[in-house]
C-alpha cells in the first residue's frame, strides 16, 4: 500500500500539457502527414545528458513511435550515431533536454510553437525502462502531431498521466515493441489532426498474454 507523500506524488505526475505551456491540438507550427517517413534528431543537450544506454533506448522509442503511427522512421544521425534519414517532407522532430517547464517529476512535453521539438525533462535522464521512455515518447508524439489528451480509461497513451494506461503497459511488459500500440481513442484523436498512416488502416491488433504483468509505471525523478 502507498503511503500519502506516495499517493501525492503519483497525483502531480507527468501532466503533461499544462497551462498553454505545451502542446494541447491548437496552434501548431507544423503539420504532418504520415504517408510520408518521420526523421528524428537528437539534440547536443540531450545527447551530452544521457550516458551510450540512455541514447541507445530513445532512439529506439522514436523509431517505435514513428512505427507505432502507421509512419516509416529515420534517424538524422547525432554525434555518437550515423544518419539513416529518410526523404520526407515532414520536418524533423528534434529530442532535447528541457528545462524552463521541467518542474517536479514531470517527464517531458512538447510546446504548441515551434511543435515539433520534443522535450526531454531531468527526470528521464536515468530511466533504463524501454516501456517507460516509448510511452513518453509516443504520447509525446501525439501533441507534435497535434493531438490532445484523451480520456483515462487504462488503454490510451494520450491519456494526460502516463499511469493511466495501465491495463496497456500489462500486456505489452513482456515485448513493448511488439505490443505497445495507440488505443482507438487515440488514434481517433490523433487522427483529427494528421492523415496517412495509421489513420488509413487498421490499428495493430494487440495480443493479451495471461502470464504478463508489470506494476503501474510510477516514473519518479532520480
Amino acid at each position: 500500500m502507498r503511503n500519502w507523500d506516495d499517493w501525492l506524488r503519483v497525483g502531480s505526475l507527468l501532466l503533461l500539457c499544462v497551462h498553454g505551456n505545451s502542446c494541447n491540438g491548437h496552434g501548431v507550427e507544423y503539420s504532418y502527414d504520415l504517408a510520408q517517413p518521420i526523421n528524428f534528431a537528437m539534440t547536443d543537450s540531450l545527447h551530452d545528458a544521457l550516458d551510450v544506454e540512455g541514447r541507445r533506448l530513445f532512439r529506439r522509442a522514436a523509431l517505435h513511435a514513428a512505427e507505432a503511427l502507421g509512419a516509416q522512421g529515420g534517424w538524422s544521425g547525432d554525434r555518437s550515431q550515423g544518419a539513416a534519414e529518410r526523404p520526407s517532407h515532414n520536418m524533423t522532430v528534434q529530442l532535447t533536454l528541457g528545462d524552463v517547464d521541467c518542474t517536479g517529476d514531470r517527464a517531458g512535453y512538447v510546446r504548441w510553437r515551434p511543435n515539433n521539438v520534443l522535450q526531454i525533462c531531468p527526470s528521464m535522464l536515468r530511466e533504463r525502462s524501454f516501456v517507460h521512455i516509448v510511452s513518453l515518447v509516443m504520447h509525446e508524439m501525439g501533441h507534435v502531431l497535434g493531438a490532445s489528451h484523451v480520456a483515462c480509461d487504462g488503454e490510451s497513451i494520450m491519456a494526460p498521466d502516463l499511469n493511466c494506461p495501465v491495463r496497456k503497459y500489462s500486456r505489452a511488459a513482456r515485448d513493448p515493441e511488439r505490443l505497445l500500440w495507440y488505443s482507438d481513442a487515440d488514434i481517433e484523436e490523433i487522427c483529427r489532426h494528421t492523415s496517412g498512416g495509421i489513420c488509413d488502416r487498421p490499428p495493430h491488433a494487440e495480443i493479451t498474454p495471461s502470464d504478463s504483468t508489470i506494476e503501474s509505471p510510477v516514473l519518479h525523478a532520480r
